[in-house]
């Protein structure tokens, strides 16, 4: 499911969205609900990153063993987050 998709069902069970007889009613404030939804991913997204690339610094018996793996996995989060602008 999508971060759309997701933001509408969580909108819709707020009452910010709601349909009858076929037609689609959006109260004027989900604009602002769907910006702060956003704008709360990106920086969650960003803190998962953040601790991904804490990870990479470990080091274990003197090796670092997570190196790609966390720089590959933070890469992949702020991929999510860009996804998010569109």
């Amino acid at each position: 499911m999508s971060d759309r998709d997701q933001f509408e069902v969580w909108a819709t069970s707020e009452g910010l969205i709601s349909e009858s007889h076929g037609v689609r009613f959006v109260n004027s404030m989900c604009d602002v609900a769907r910006k702060s939804w956003q704008a709360s991913r990106r920086a969650a997204l960003e803190e998962a990153a953040v601790a991904c690339e804490a990870v990479r610094d470990l080091k274990w018996r003197g090796t670092v063993f997570y190196s790609a793996a966390a720089t590959e996995c933070a890469a992949v989060i702020r991929a999510l987050a860009d996804g998010d602008k569109a």
